[in-house]
């Protein structure tokens, strides 16, 4: 079967034209070398996950007990004494990608231990099960909020001093859309809690950037390999300009021009097409731009994208306040050389679009 344009879950390469994520991230190595614990953060549909399982394979071709896990059942959770169980059996099920050998114990005999103890107890006794290093790595962890977020960073803080083969996992990475300090608000009351331990085991955040325009042509380059069919300059360049390299719109944008836009493979995709599937996109409102609007309900993102959207006449944008970092780690917005503005011109049409959008639907029809 052709390769496509993937717009939904985690890239395969065997399916889907494909870029490694390595190249688009800091060396991550260097923190697993050193056993350190570390933050992932980037927007959705960015290739967190992707990098992350490719990570835990090729970890485990080298005799790593690498584990990739997604907390996402804990979404909502805020009592950690509920949470807990929800953890302990993501990470069982995760490890049944390891060798029988290096598997999680079964999570039910952990049950009836203390609540706030019973993440670490799990980790030191599957640390102990086995003879190599155990990594976590644990995808949506940002959905884990409130206490259940203290209680999970204070039951890795407790083993983080004695980590080591037999002992606890030598390397955690939390993944997820927000940076470290967002970690930190209480979802309840929105205070801090302490921003010292628990919170300072994490040796760094890294992130992973947007496709460059040589990066763009890689990959459309890759569909004109297996299938003969053609981009024209200008319908890279203008994919590559409309979406900033972000790795979603790139490929939703091409994945239209190719299928249904243009199926003739013996025809060029040129710029007229790629202005139809922006178009399309939009009109679609697909789950990835639902996504978008549906933040823009949030009180803390809406002040902030508003204000870029209308220009920070007022200069009211605290730039370095956690509200303005956090709607950046969403994708929404960046900093440009004048100032925070929209993170791609096809989101800035789909912002303005949204905002507008009681206006433009009063409108008289034109008689």
């Amino acid at each position: 079967m052709t390769r496509y344009f993937n717009t939904t879950g985690p890239c395969d390469p065997a399916h889907h034209y494909y870029l490694p994520t390595a190249d688009r991230m800091p060396d991550i190595q260097i923190y697993l070398d050193r056993q350190q614990y570390f933050v992932l953060h980037a927007p959705r549909q960015t290739g967190k996950t992707t990098a992350m399982r490719t990570l835990a394979q090729d970890l485990r071709r080298r005799g790593v007990a690498a584990c990739w896990a997604t907390l996402e059942g804990c979404e909502g959770i805020e009592d950690f004494e509920r949470a807990e169980p929800l953890w302990l059996r993501a990470l069982h099920r995760a490890s049944e990608d390891l060798p029988a050998a290096m598997q999680a114990p079964v999570p039910t005999t952990f049950d009836a231990g203390p609540a706030g103890n019973r993440l670490s107890d799990y980790l030191r006794a599957w640390a102990a099960s086995i003879s190599v290093p155990l990594v976590l790595l644990l995808d949506e962890a940002d959905l884990v909020t409130g206490h259940a977020m203290v209680s999970l960073l204070r039951q890795l803080r407790d083993g983080f001093l004695d980590r080591g083969v037999g002992k606890f996992p030598t390397s955690v990475a939390l993944i997820g859309r927000r940076a470290m300090p967002d970690y930190l608000v209480q979802a309840k009351d929105g205070r801090f809690v302490n921003p010292g331990s628990p919170f300072n085991l994490m040796a760094a955040w890294v992130t992973i950037r947007s496709y460059n325009s040589q990066e763009v042509a890689e990959l459309l380059g890759q569909h004109t390999a297996e299938t003969g069919q053609r981009f024209e300059p200008d319908a890279i360049a203008e994919i590559a300009r409309v979406t900033d390299g972000q790795p979603y719109l790139v490929n939703a944008l091409a994945d239209l021009c190719a299928t249904q836009l243009v199926p003739d493979r013996t025809q060029a995709i040129t710029r007229a097409n790629v202005d139809a599937a922006r178009a399309q996109l939009i009109r679609a409102r697909t789950t990835h731009l639902d996504g978008l609007v549906a933040r823009l309900k949030d009180p803390r993102v809406a002040r902030i994208v508003q204000a870029v959207m209308v220009g920070d006449k007022p200069f009211s944008i605290e730039y370095s306040g956690d509200d303005f970092q956090y709607v950046v780690d969403l994708g929404l917005i960046r900093l440009g050389p004048d100032g925070a503005e929209p993170a791609n011109p096809l989101y800035r049409e789909v912002i303005a679009r949204q905002l507008a959008f009681n206006v433009e639907e009063t409108v008289p029809k034109p008689i």
